[in-house]
């Protein structure tokens, strides 16, 4: 499950404390110097997980946060003196691991650049996307070619007029031409939550009332 709960020792009873953006068990919850909880790596179903999040209990909810090298389940997490968390050893796709990493909150990179190239659960059958978006200052830039042939919805290299980076997640939007001729506006959201793709995540919305998407069927996103 995604969920979490806080525990108030004060009345001994519990509440709702937000959703994680990826469900995941056998991860690691570290408390950090800054009062933020950091979930790392873990599985999900059958993947292994590289994604992280933090929690923060000044507003309650949960931000996504740099992306471990290697996905692991079954690690160790440790605060060091300076501030770092050090993640070491577990379980992931090639076996027991024996590297270790580590998270540093004071110097995580704002990304500026996705991409990304798959297919996504459809109308009815599978809908195929390509695209690359990069964010210069305040200027965003770049282009999505999308396809759903079941719904009768496809597009090529529209261009991309807004982007926000959180974390690993980006949305970026723009105008499109329909097979048709008719023009939309589009809004597209994904999630780089594993380093092989199997938890990426991919959603589109036009403005004529269609929408798709989900946990990527095939393909890889990658947020740098």
């Amino acid at each position: 499950m995604g969920t979490a709960e806080l525990y108030d020792p004060a009345t001994g009873s519990w509440g709702n404390a937000g959703s994680l953006a990826t469900a995941r068990d056998s991860h690691t919850a570290t408390l950090l110097s800054s009062g933020e909880v950091l979930a790392a790596a873990g599985f999900s179903g059958s993947r292994y997980l590289s994604s992280a999040e933090l929690y923060d209990p000044a507003t309650g909810s949960w931000s996504s946060t740099g992306s471990l090298v290697t996905a692991r389940t079954n690690h160790t997490a440790t605060l060091l003196p300076s501030g770092k968390m050090l993640a070491a050893a577990g379980f992931g796709g090639s076996g027991y691991l024996s590297s270790a990493e580590l998270y540093d909150p004071g110097t995580i990179v704002t990304a500026t650049s996705a991409s990304g190239r798959g297919s996504v659960n459809g109308v009815g059958d599978q809908a195929t996307f390509n695209f690359h978006v990069s964010l210069s200052g305040d200027q965003a830039s770049g282009s999505l070619t999308y396809s759903d042939p079941a719904a009768v919805v496809s597009f090529s290299r529209a261009k991309v007029r807004t982007l926000t980076f959180t974390g690993t997640t980006a949305t970026f939007g723009g105008n499109a031409r329909l097979g048709d001729g008719s023009r939309v506006t589009y809004s597209v959201n994904v999630s780089d939550n594993s380093s092989d793709g199997s938890s990426d995540t991919f959603t589109i919305s036009l403005s004529n009332g269609y929408s798709a998407g989900g946990t990527l069927t095939s393909g890889d996103i990658q947020i740098q």
